[in-house]
């Protein structure tokens, strides 16, 4: 410990001193006098009160326990003793348990123990300063040290062990061994055996001479000395310890290596050579000797502690051979051992005490314990003391007998080393630790849970004991109680290890030996492992917690400095790679929730450096490098130490793992963490670098970690906590998870689970008399039994309830089965009521039933085929007509299905036909007469067999076949009749094979994606359709689809499969587009349109009426096609349009393309008429496209059509269909077709139903689709970038446009004039496009666009005559990424500032806007950003790439709205680009038209007369002033016209609002002051580490650098635009600070004044209510900068000076001229100055004066306030709006009510002046200034009207309307202007040359408008 350590130390002495465990008195005055007392009665001589332990960890544990449990029992107390600890920072750290339980602790340097507990004079100042009775120095550390007793003896203070004397005679290894000798105990070989010295000496010093006999010097003594010692043998070193100094050796080589590291490593100690062996387990009492054997061992150890005079605790440890029955001294500790517990117990000592006893001068023979012990006494109790103190008497301890023990005690102690790195100690945290005791078993602890081992304490910190009746009971026990011990942590034990060595058969017969442990370590014995995987489990959730707490930690920490995390870091991601045992084990870490992980191994092929490479050494655990062991560059050897490390107090060797050349890289002496490089070895062998295998196997099936049963109610419950974690964000199956839980709420025993589950919860709570229906109907009746009515209600409510549940339930497959069973069955018409029914009457009341399924809206299709085999025949008939009826529908022909019973099943034929509306004389024109129209029909059979087995296939075939040829015949005599010619056989007919039986071996191929299992099925099908017979017989018949339905069991949905004729391969063949649905509903889908497209999926809806059809499109393009059938029931009227717009995809991709195709038919109008039908269909299309378009966009749905039949509508009945194209997601596109045939090629095609044809007219109903045209796909790369396509803008500002018009209430004509907008696309006249080139209007196809180039080379001729040539420059085939983009980037950017200045210009960012874009959006001024678009100069992975790490996670980070509309760039933001549109449009309609053009006036909604009604109260919120504000939902008007006000850059600079309005309807520019302070966020760069996001508060009234430079930007914007410009100025001055000086106010200010001086249009500065204009502020605003434009008002209580009140008076006013004015006007002041005079004058005494002094003192104090409020008040007073214009420098005083009126005419009347002036100084020429042409005007004016009407804006307005008035004057001044122009020609010769040609081309100038006018 250093100088200035101690002095720190002894200068704090008081507060360690004050540092208690506890708040209350530790010890009674009582306890004190009691162990005076227990001291004197029994003859010791110092009583003891206060301890200090200079130990910490196990030893400084168990003697504070041991210590209290004592003086519990001896005084009643445990605080009888003050125990006082030491404490290092490290122990602090890791909250060490010695320092918990301490009732004082004591602050120490820390370090290695030679700063603290080794360090002798730390120790004694430490007790010095706590004021200890004694000091125990436990075990290690300077336990040994015999400077220690020394130190404290001359302090006086007690030394709880040995004698210095002593303790160095026996404390040295050599001596004690020499000692030993004399006293005749017998040693092991050692180099000293040849040396002896006689009793008497020993209590003197050893001679030198004697003690260096035996000692070895060098190495050749060494050698020498263990050839006669014999190998092995150990070489020490004998001031060394705790594994310090200590080798051993096997051979003399290994003697000649390792005596110098002893001597190295203990500089200066005397060297030795023994053998000697280490202990882990220790137990007692002895059981390999016999007892006389142990009598002779206690006997020589009290010979060898009285040969020193000994006192105090030792421990002799002796070596016993059990098969010679000799034992062997092999050392004296001088101190209490680590293992003594096992005294105590098998003693019964409590041996921490009877040290105390000894230390206060007791002898052993008074101490109690000792007398039981050796059976002097029996008694015991906490007043066994006093017995003794008065009864004992002394013996002879040489001749007393002790009691033998009674059991036996096995002790182990608990490391934190790790047994398969050959006990290298570990450190780190310990999470937890727990034990649980047992009668026998107990154990204590040096930590506990949440505390840790640093690396500077002993590597035990535990000790368990166990206790039994014999040596195998307590070995049993202890293994039962290690067994308990949980250690959880960042630490290795030798727990597992110690269970094993105490299984091992050689410990439990006693047959071990000193080479025993070393030969299991040699042979690399290790304890039981876990099963390796879960290991690996354990292992990779340890690694992936802790590396997800440092992400969540690191990921946290850019949040709190502002930044946006990058995008790498994975949340729920992770990669863990583990090796064990020679295995890699890559495992894929997913987090399923908090705390939950899924583990995925061989899923990934990322390798990490963990590999075992020997040619790196590393340190494995924190230590100190204390020496190198070869030279630098040496040759070394495999399994040669190359350095020794301290490792927790234990010096240990380094391993070399292989052989090669060595170098280093850290020095001696230098402190090391786990895995620091320490050497690099080049290897001989390099075939050593073994990396570890990757393991190729698998997680064995190990279960979810929650039991979750089978049962539905808990399925669901999982798979719900599941989706919450999806939500969450964390990753699952998301399939799995959604039809896990879709299944679960299919199931119809999920509400009864759930409910019965609660009711477990609630049934010992519910009350006991509830009672059931009929109860509490009694109940209700007898409550409500004068409204009886109620009571019915109540009861009709719970059925309607009840029969609701039923409906939901029916969604299920088997409810529904059993709901169209029971509503087709006639049961139900024998009930009740029913019994009276007629049999007519029955089956219509079945035909209505039937009816019913055919059209309900509900899947009934696989319902009904799992009835198809029902036993009642009469229900099965029904439900096979049923099937048929809804399959067919409308085309059935009504009363054809025909039903017979076969041997082999169930037959069925019915007719249909196909109808269509054919046009006669083929003409595409409108159909408007009945006799142009025909309807035509097809007439068509289908057949369906019912079998229960394929064997009866082709026989039901046959029978089918035969039945429905009288059908056919039948057709064909009736086409003949109606013909006169015979027909051919129609190749459409259907044909239907059932296979029914849940049993039949085809349902045993599950559907469930096995393409084997359905493959296998189509081929056992196909075979039987391709035999000869059945396939020439069908084909005969005219069929043309065979259809094959599968039933299956209940619950499961049938399947299908369809096989069309082969007209290439002669043979049936099955179709997979059909493979899920039945043929007609393919035909109403019109899937054959999808017939040219390949790798088409099928996936159905869950209610199986939506059907999703997903393509591959050509270049590789995902498209989607989604079909549906809409059902209606006949008594269903009008159109029905719900159906199906709750449909949402779960997940929508944009690059997907969706054409969806819904049919609705038999929808019956009234309307007659087709440009009726046609204007009822689109404005139903359009609503629909209200109502869903943004979301079928958001899906990506681009299109989407309908067909549907009117019926019954005269010209208009058949088929019609919608197509409605939605590129943008707000605006559509309807066209509307009829179905018609096409007279020359008899096709069914679609015909525009106005005139104006559509995109589809003439194209079939039946063409396939057609792959993605040009404008598609760039329309589809366009919504991939989340984006709209340029050709698609002006559909979105036509409905932007209409909403604008609807919103203004104009009419209904106009704002569907579909003429409203015309566009012009425009190119440059030559193709070259150069810069300069004019643009001119071109009409071409949307996306149509085209360059060419080549190489510049030169010609290489060789020696050969071969020519080649040499490329130079690659120019390319067309324009690419080059200097080309840069020049042309460079001419975009100069027009855009160009065209700035020139005209209005506006970017809209709608799509990622990179480089020169993000200039242009910036050159342009104004600019719109979609909240989803970023600005930017450069990409985000660009960025990174230059920063070297992953800095930015999106473009957004760099230029999202956050940045750029929070900077100034951007004015507006909005959410999509309908949104935007709309704001271009708004903004436009504030701007003229062209420059120079007269401003878009329109006649406001809110009256310019109208009063301001808000009024402000402390501060004018300049929103509410400008647009007005809601209070208590009555609206408060503001100066300007509501809804009018828009402001721009709001986000930036937020102290001053900007924005445009109307004032009466005439748009103007506004600059507003915010009065409350706001917050300026200045975001964090990731790029710079150290960057933090900065908010800065910005006060109002205030004009900052960003605020000013946002003022100057509005007023420059609004000059360009020719706005007028109103500022509500209300600035208390500049921000003056050296921040906004550096940041540039005055230049900002400066260009306020600038931009203000050069303003052409009216500026109103308007100081409004309680507001007010201070210092510069008003300067950069006065009129007097623009006088010709700028006016300048005040409210009435406006406020306006150079400063405020407070600070004129402070100038002007200070306390010396208040002082000065209260002795003018005061009179007690000017009475008491008038007596100081006098006093002062010698006509007072001296002690007056003072006494005025202090009274006119107090009297100016009094006043002070008040003058100070009156001068304010006077200051106030200058400050008045009155005074303002009393000076001139406003032009009016305007109060706030009438401002709105005031500012509407003034602004009228200069509008009206501008307009007048432009046509003067256009007339006049530009070299006529403002100001003459308004004098210019108010003197044409006076000339015609009196000269007090100037100021009347009706005379104006009525004088400047008549032109008349003026037009002469105007021809003047145009005439003077000709004639300065004609004149100035005369001043130059070369123009009065030009001018005969120029006037030649002016006449024929003039002679051509002549002409055409």
């Amino acid at each position: 410990m250093s100088e200035s350590q101690r002095k720190s130390v002894m200068g704090d002495s008081l507060r360690i001193n004050g540092f208690f465990n506890g708040k209350v008195a530790l010890r009674h005055q009582a306890a004190l006098s009691e162990v005076d007392e227990f001291c004197m009665a029994l003859g010791g001589k110092t009583p003891i009160h206060s301890i200090l332990i200079a130990n910490n960890g196990m030893a400084a544990v168990k003697f504070m326990r041991s210590v209290r449990t004592w003086a519990y029992e001896t005084f009643g107390t445990e605080k009888a003793i003050l125990l006082v600890a030491m404490a290092t920072p490290e122990d602090m750290r890791i909250n060490a348990e010695h320092i918990r339980i301490a009732d004082q602790f004591v602050e120490v340097p820390g370090g290695t123990n030679n700063n603290n507990y080794a360090n002798v004079q730390l120790i004694v100042e430490m007790a010095e300063i706590t004021r200890v009775s004694a000091v125990w120095p436990g075990w290690g550390h300077a336990s040994e040290n015999p400077e220690l007793p020394d130190a404290l003896d001359k302090k006086g203070i007690i030394f709880l062990g040995p004698p210095a004397m002593s303790m160095a005679a026996l404390g040295d290894k050599i001596g004690s061994s020499l000692i030993a000798q004399a006293a005749g105990v017998p040693t092991l070989p050692w180099s000293g055996s040849h040396v002896k010295i006689s009793s008497e000496s020993c209590l003197d010093c050893i001679p030198d001479d004697i003690y260096r006999q035996a000692c070895v010097y060098t190495t050749e003594e060494a050698v020498a000395s263990c050839q006669v010692v014999g190998y092995p043998a150990m070489i020490k070193a004998s001031w060394g310890g705790g594994g310090k100094g200590i080798r051993k050796v096997h051979n003399d080589d290994e003697v000649k290596a390792l005596f110098k590291q002893v001597q190295g490593e203990v500089p200066g100690s005397p060297i030795f050579i023994m053998k000697v062996a280490s202990q882990i387990i220790e137990e007692g009492p002895i059981t390999v000797a016999p007892i006389e054997t142990v009598k002779q061992l206690e006997q020589a150890a009290r010979r060898l502690a009285k040969c020193v005079n000994y006192v105090g605790a030792a421990t002799v440890e002796y070596l016993y051979s059990m098969e010679t029955g000799e034992y062997y001294f092999l050392e004296l500790n001088p101190r209490l051992q680590v293992e003594h517990p096992v005294t105590e117990w098998i003693a019964e000592i409590n041996l921490p005490a009877a040290q105390v006893a000894v230390g206060m001068g007791i002898p052993l023979w008074q101490i109690p314990e000792i007398r039981r012990f050796y059976g002097m006494d029996h008694g015991g109790g906490y007043d066994s003391w006093k017995r003794t103190s008065i009864a004992a008497t002394p013996f002879d301890f040489d001749e007393a007998e002790s009691v033998r023990p009674k059991g036996h005690c096995v002790a182990v102690r608990v490391t934190s080393e790790d047994p398969d790195d050959g006990f290298k100690p570990t450190s780190g945290k310990v999470q937890e630790l727990s034990f649980k005791s047992k009668p026998n078993v107990w154990a204590y602890f040096s930590v506990k849970s949440g505390g840790g081992i640093h690396e500077f304490s002993d590597s035990q910190f535990g000790h368990v004991f166990a206790f039994g009746e014999s040596r195998v009971l307590a070995i049993a026990n202890m293994v039962l109680g290690l067994k308990e011990i949980q250690i959880r942590g960042e630490i290795r034990t030798n727990v597992d290890y110690t269970i094993d060595l105490l299984n091992a058969s050689e410990y439990r017969d006693n047959k071990i030996h000193t080479g025993w442990l070393d030969s299991r370590i040699a042979m690399r014995v290790r304890a039981e492992r876990p099963p390796w995987y879960l290991s690996v489990v354990g292992g990779a959730l340890y690694k992936a917690s802790t590396s997800s707490a440092a992400l969540v930690s690191d990921y946290v920490g850019y949040l709190e400095k502002g930044q946006i995390p990058p995008k790498h870091i994975s949340l729920v991601n992770s990669q863990v790679t583990l090796n064990i045992d020679g295995s890699k084990y890559t495992i894929e870490m997913v987090r399923g929730g908090p705390g939950s992980y899924r583990l995925k191994m061989n899923e990934s092929e990322i390798e990490t450096e963990n590999d075992h490479d020997p040619s790196k050494l590393v340190a494995e655990t924190p230590c100190k490098l204390l020496r190198f062991l070869v030279p630098d560059g040496s040759h070394v050897d495999a399994d040669a130490p190359y350095a020794e490390v301290e490792v927790m107090k234990m010096c240990m060797p380094l391993m070399l793992p292989a052989s090669g050349f060595i170098h280093f890289v850290m020095s001696e002496g230098q402190a090391m963490q786990a895995g620091d490089l320490i050497a690099r070895l080049d290897l001989d062998d390099l075939s050593a670098v073994r990396k570890a295998e990757p393991f190729n196997g698998c997680f064995p099936v190990l279960g979810l970690p929650t039991a979750v049963s089978g049962k539905v109610h808990q399925r669901c419950a999982a798979s719900l906590n599941s989706a919450r974690m999806i939500l969450a964000g964390y990753e699952h199956n998301i399939d799995e998870v959604v039809q896990d839980l879709l299944s679960c709420l299919d199931s119809p025993e999920l509400p009864f689970l759930q409910w019965q589950e609660c009711m477990a919860v609630l049934a010992t709570r519910l009350p006991k008399d509830l009672r059931n229906e009929a109860d509490v109907i009694e109940q209700l009746r007898l409550q409500y039994k004068k409204d009886l009515i109620r009571v019915l209600d109540i009861v009709l409510s719970h059925q309607l309830a009840l029969k609701a549940s039923q409906l939901l339930e029916q969604t299920k497959l088997s409810e529904l089965r059993t709901s169209i069973a029971r509503s087709l069955s006639e049961l139900e018409m024998f009930t009740e009521e029913g019994e009276l029914v007629s049999t007519p009457r029955r089956k219509s009341a079945i035909d209505e039933r039937m009816e019913d399924l055919v059209g309900a809206p509900l899947a009934v299709e696989d319902a009904l085929i799992a009835l198809f085999d029902h036993s009642d025949h009469t229900l099965q008939r029904r439900v096979v007509e049923t099937y048929i009826r809804r399959l067919y529908q409308p085309y059935l022909v009504k009363g054809s299905v025909r039903m017979q019973w076969h041997r082999a099943g169930l037959l069925v034929s019915w007719e249909f036909s196909e109808e269509h509306i054919q046009k006669r004389n083929g003409s595409d024109t409108l159909i408007s007469e009945e006799s142009m129209v025909e309807k035509h029909c097809e007439k068509r059979w289908g057949a369906m067999v019912i079998i229960k087995t394929l064997q009866f296939l082709p026989t039901a075939i046959s029978a089918a076949l035969k039945e429905t040829a009288r059908c056919s015949n039948l057709l064909a005599s009736q086409e003949m009749m109606s013909n006169g010619s015979p027909e051919p056989i129609v190749q459409g007919n259907m044909l239907h094979v059932a296979l029914v039986g849940y049993n039949n071996p085809m349902s045993m191929l599950q559907d469930s994606g096995d393409e084997d299992q359905a493959q296998e099925r189509i081929n056992k099908l196909a075979k039987i359709l391709k035999q000869l017979n059945i396939s020439s017989t069908l084909r005969e018949a005219g069929v043309g689809v065979v259809s094959c339905i599968i039933q299956r069991d209940e619950g499961r949905t049938p399947m299908r499969h369809s096989f069309d004729w082969s007209s290439e391969k002669l043979h049936y063949e099955e179709e997979p587009l059909l493979r899920h649905l039945e043929p007609p509903l393919s035909t109403f889908l019109e899937l054959d349109k999808l017939k040219g497209y390949q790798n088409i999926q099928y996936t159905p809806s869950r209610d199986r009426q939506w059907h999703l059809y997903t393509v591959q499109d050509k270049p590789p393009i995902q498209r989607m096609f989604l079909r549906t059938l809409v059902r209606q029931s006949i008594t269903t009227d009008g159109f029905f349009v719900g159906q199906g717009q709750g449909m949402e995809l779960a997940q929508a991709r944009p690059e997907l393309c969706f054409t969806s195709l819904s049919i609705l038919r038999n929808v019956e109008v009234t309307v007659c008429e087709e440009e009726s039908i046609v204007n009822i269909l689109e404005e139903l299309a359009r609503k629909i496209h209200e109502y869903a378009g943004v979301r079928m966009h958001r899906l990506a749905v681009c299109e989407w059509e309908v067909k549907l039949w009117l019926a019954s509508a005269g010209l208009a009945s058949g088929a019609w269909r919608v197509v409605v194209t939605n590129v943008t997601g707000h605006t559509c596109t309807v066209h509307i077709y009829r179905e018609l045939e096409d007279s020359k090629t008899h096709e069914v095609v679609y015909h525009s139903a106005i005139s104006e044809p559509g995109p589809l007219h003439g194209v079939p109903v039946t063409a396939r689709y057609q792959s993605l045209g040009v404008l598609d796909r760039k329309r589809l790369v366009a919504r991939k970038n989340n984006t709209t396509y340029c050709y698609d803008f002006p559909l979105a500002f036509q409905t932007a446009l209409r909403q604008s018009w609807e919103f203004h209430e104009m009419t209904n004509k106009k704002a569907n004039d579909k003429a409203s907008l015309k566009v012009k696309e425009l190119m440059f006249a030559n193709k070259q496009g150069a810069w300069g080139t004019p643009l001119t209007p071109v009409n071409r196809p949307p996306a149509a666009n085209d360059v060419e180039s080549s190489v510049i080379a030169h010609e290489l001729r060789l020696e050969t005559g071969e020519i080649r040539w040499v490329i130079e420059t690659i120019v390319g085939k067309e324009d690419g990424l080059g200097v080309e983009n840069l020049t042309g980037s460079g001419a975009i950017a100069g027009a855009y500032s160009r065209a700035y200045n020139e005209t209005f210009t506006l970017t809209y960012v709608t799509g990622r806007t990179v480089g020169i874009g993000a200039y242009l959006a910036r050159l342009g001024m104004r600019c719109i950003q979609r909240l989803d678009q970023p600005i930017i100069l450069t990409g985000f992975s660009a960025l990174n790439k230059l920063l070297g790490r992953e800095v930015y996670s999106s473009h957004m980070q760099l230029g999202g709205p956050k940045i750029m509309a929070t900077n100034g760039v951007v004015h507006l933001t909005v959410s999509d680009d309908l949104e935007g549109i709309s704001a271009i449009l708004k903004w436009l309609s504030y701007v003229p038209r062209h420059i120079g053009g007269p401003l878009p006036i329109v006649s406001s909604l809110d009256p310019p007369e109208r009063p301001v009604e808000y009024l402000p109260e402390n501060s004018c919120d300049p929103r509410a002033a400008i647009c007005g504000v809601k209070d208590n939902g009555r609206w408060l008007g503001g100066v300007f016209d509501k809804d009018s006000f828009v402001e721009t850059l709001e986000g930036w600079a937020r102290t001053v609002v900007t924005g445009r309005a109307k004032l009466g309807g005439i748009p103007v520019g506004i600059v507003a002051v915010e009065t409350q302070t706001v917050m300026q966020i200045i975001p964090a760069d990731p790029g710079q580490l150290d960057s933090h996001e900065r908010v800065v508060p910005q006060a109002g009234q205030v004009w900052f650098p960003d605020s000013a430079t946002k003022t100057a930007q509005a007023i420059l914007d609004f000059n360009r635009e020719e706005l007028p410009l109103f500022i509500l100025a209300n600035w208390r001055g500049f921000s003056g600070g050296q921040r906004d000086l550096f940041e540039g106010i005055l230049q900002a200010g400066s260009t306020i004044v600038e931009n203000l001086r050069t303003y052409k249009q009216p500026v109103f500065v308007y100081i409004p209510m309680m507001g007010e204009l201070r210092g510069g502020a008003w300067v950069v605003v006065d009129s007097k900068i623009n006088p010709e434009h700028i006016e300048m008002y005040a409210e009435r209580m406006a406020k306006g000076n150079v400063l405020e009140p407070e600070g004129m008076i402070e100038i002007k006013f200070r306390s010396r001229e208040l002082l000065e004015c209260m002795g003018r006007l005061d009179p007690q002041l000017i009475g008491l100055k008038l007596k100081l005079q006098d006093a002062k004058s010698g006509a007072g005494e001296p002690n007056t004066v003072e006494a005025l002094q202090h009274s006119i003192r107090a009297r100016e104090k009094l006043l002070l306030p008040v003058y100070t409020q009156i001068a304010t008040r006077f200051a106030e007073l200058h400050d008045t709006s009155l005074r303002m214009a009393a000076k001139g420098v406003i032009k009016k005083v305007v109060d706030w009510g009438s401002s709105r009126s005031f500012f509407y005419k003034r602004l009228h009347r200069r509008v009206s002046e501008g307009c007048l002036v432009s046509i003067v100084r256009d007339a006049a020429g530009k070299q006529l200034s403002h100001k003459a042409a308004v004098d210019l005007i108010k003197k044409w004016f006076l000339a015609s009207n009196d000269s007090n009407v100037w100021e009347d804006d009706e005379a104006f307005f009525a004088w400047k309307n008549d032109p008349k008035n003026y037009e002469e004057f105007l021809q003047e001044l145009r005439l003077q202007k000709i004639t300065l122009q004609m004149s100035a020609l005369g001043d130059s010769a070369l123009d009065l040359q030009a001018l005969p040609q120029g006037l030649a081309s002016l006449l024929q100038k003039v002679h051509l408008r002549f002409d055409t006018g």
